[in-house]
């Protein structure tokens, strides 16, 4: 199968916004435990005294902080990845479209990512900053 400028173009558009779709309902579905629930949890079902919960809970605190830090990072590579692998689509897509037709691309990908970056939750907080500030994480 043969692909022309065209439809590359349209394949690139479809993979961004599926890519997009999958960030935005993975982050707004997963809400990472507490430490208080995680050792609520564990005391519960391993039957731990209330001295070895003490313990526990900056232990488990300690991880929650170093497991963000990591995904921050992560996520910090993985946009920068992104971002070039914009560029470089652009690039070729110069290559196969007018300067009219780049200026348009350009401006409704700008318009797609205004859209994309506006928060979806009720509360009006950004999902990934609610859960960095541990906004949503309350004990049951």
């Amino acid at each position: 199968m043969k692909f022309t400028c065209k439809s590359k173009y349209i394949y690139v558009i479809l993979a961004l916004t599926f890519f997009a779709a999958i960030g935005n309902t993975y982050a707004q579905q997963r809400q990472a435990p507490s430490a208080e629930e995680i050792v609520a949890k564990m005391k519960q079902d391993l039957n731990l005294s209330d001295e070895q919960a003490a313990k526990i809970t900056p232990i488990v605190r300690n991880q929650l902080q170093q497991m963000q830090t990591i995904i921050e990072q992560a996520q910090e590579k993985v946009r920068s990845q992104l971002q070039a692998l914009q560029q470089n689509t652009e690039t070729k897509l110069s290559q196969c479209l007018t300067p009219e037709q780049m200026e348009q691309f350009k401006n409704r990908q700008q318009g797609g990512q205004q859209q994309q970056s506006q928060p979806k939750t009720n509360n009006g907080a950004n999902p990934i900053d609610a859960a960095r500030s541990g906004a949503g994480n309350t004990s049951k």
